[in-house]
């Protein structure tokens, strides 16, 4: 199967080197597509839980896919997010094709078009520090419970659950839901404010297409998703955006198949040496 042409394509959320992230999946998306440009919205890697150990050789292959659309001559914009943060000490670092910055301004398709990770929201926000405290804990543990689940339904030759307990988890408390709100509201704004015409956030976890008009100007709303809880990516294909569920490519043939797992293999000792020394620089904990 060919891969797909794109003229654009965003993710964000995808906390490599934690037990969560869902490789497999991406690892299939990825080599289903042939982007024009890849921008990479945020939390690519997680150095604050890089320190729980949980970099495999899986991840090492979405980092060499990554490398692999650069050295092909590829666009490749890796934007900082709030679980990679470190790596703004070396914002504006350009590597042929590949690009670190903290947020990224394009004309696509004639839009301004502002993207960031969302993070930079939270302190206008003003949630209540127990209430991120808390709300990290409990999607933690929601999070373990999903990763406990799959592992035993692929023991049981079942493959793994599309319907994500912390994604419902979410929606059962009334105090995120209103967060959640909050956060787009807000970047609507700020994206009116701005004069932009298009704004794209990760962060959240929770992917959205909307299209309002604030202070009398039309602004749209994207959120790229994660791939953790939903699988998902945003798309332009020259004409208009979507926002593309991995369940929903691999149900109409876009994707055949998830990455096979192999054997268990030593995961690059550089990238481990690299990402140990970047982590050192990072509180213990912060809320997603």
């Amino acid at each position: 199967m060919s891969p797909r042409q794109l003229d654009t394509v965003v993710i964000s959320d995808v906390h490599l080197g934690t037990n969560f992230s869902r490789t497999d999946e991406l690892e299939a998306y990825l080599r289903s597509i042939a982007p024009k440009r890849l921008i990479l919205n945020g939390d690519l890697v997680d150095i604050i839980q890089f320190r729980r150990g949980g970099w495999k050789a899986q991840h090492d292959r979405i980092l060499q896919l990554v490398l692999g659309f650069a050295a092909a001559g590829v666009p490749v914009y890796y934007i900082t997010g709030n679980h990679d943060a470190a790596l703004r000490t070396f914002s504006n670092v350009r590597f042929e094709n590949l690009h670190l910055v903290d947020e990224l301004e394009l004309e696509i398709a004639g839009k301004r078009t502002w993207i960031h990770h969302g993070d930079r929201f939270d302190d206008e926000l003003a949630t209540p520090g127990w209430l991120h405290h808390f709300g990290a804990w409990w999607y933690d543990l929601f999070v373990d419970i999903d990763c406990l689940r799959d592992r035993l339904r692929l023991r049981a030759g079942k493959g793994r659950a599309q319907r994500r307990i912390a994604v419902w988890s979410k929606q059962f408390f009334p105090q995120v839901a209103r967060h959640i709100a909050r956060f787009e509201e807000m970047c609507l704004h700020k994206a009116a404010e701005r004069q932009v015409d298009q704004i794209i956030c990760g962060h959240i976890h929770i992917p959205c297409q909307r299209h309002e008009t604030v202070l009398g100007r039309e602004v749209s709303y994207l959120n790229s998703g994660d791939w953790v809880d939903n699988l998902s990516a945003l798309e332009f294909d020259g004409a208009d955006w979507t926002v593309a569920s991995y369940a929903e490519l691999l149900a109409r043939g876009a994707i055949v198949t998830a990455a096979a797992p192999e054997a268990p293999a030593r995961p690059s000792l550089a990238m481990l040496a690299v990402m140990e020394r970047i982590s050192g620089r990072m509180p213990s904990a912060a809320p997603r």
